[in-house]
């Protein structure tokens, strides 16, 4: 997402077209992640939830909530 991003903002920036992107990772209480939990034990959840804040900087999942401002 952002190879693609960079490369279309050098295509596109001499037409005074600008491109962004927004790549929040894994957030919490989401239809999809309803979903995809939804056949998932709860020790395949516990299990990948670890996973993620083992990786995330933050050691948390994202809120929905916290991208409001960015979509808008």
């Amino acid at each position: 997402m952002i190879g693609l991003t960079r490369q279309m903002a050098a295509e596109y920036a001499s037409d005074d077209i600008r491109v962004n992107a927004i790549a929040p990772g894994y957030h919490r209480d989401t239809n999809l992640g309803r979903e995809m939990n939804a056949s998932a034990t709860d020790a395949a959840i516990s299990s990948f939830n670890d996973a993620i804040r083992r990786r995330t900087p933050m050691g948390r999942k994202g809120d929905p909530r916290e991208m409001d401002g960015l979509i808008v």
